[in-house]
């Protein structure tokens, strides 16, 4: 029955592979709906039960965006470290590079990205600096 109309009805133009995800698809939206709406105004889609899990949603979520912001922030410096080397302004180079240093061992230290990373991170700028 697969890309054939269903039973031999040519009004019928749903088969019944289709048909069943349909039947599945709708009871489902009036859900999906909702959660999209509790987020776009930026309530929380989680239900729980018990309060100090209540607070942990809250937390967590204030961790995630707090996360976010220190991560772009690194990112932003790294950017601009990388943009002052590939333009080989050394003027630019040696006040980039070392701020950028900076942003990543802070994000190593918050937690917000690995150790391991951060050392790769700053292994690869001072060795493009280096090679100026």
């Amino acid at each position: 029955m697969r890309g054939k109309k269903c039973g031999g009805n040519p009004e019928r133009m749903l088969c019944l592979n289709q048909k069943i995800f349909f039947d599945m698809l709708l009871p489902c939206l009036g859900s999906v709906i909702h959660v999209l709406a509790r987020a776009c105004i930026g309530e929380s889609t989680v239900m729980a039960n018990i309060k100090s899990q209540e607070k942990r949603i809250r937390t967590s979520e204030r961790d995630r965006l707090k996360n976010i912001s220190v991560k772009s922030r690194m990112k932003t410096y790294v950017k601009q470290a990388m943009a002052a080397i590939e333009s080989k302004d050394a003027g630019k180079v040696k006040t980039t590079v070392p701020e950028a240093l900076s942003e990543i061992d802070r994000a190593v230290s918050k937690g917000v990205i690995h150790a391991n990373s951060g050392a790769r991170k700053k292994s690869t700028l001072q060795r493009l600096a280096g090679s100026l």
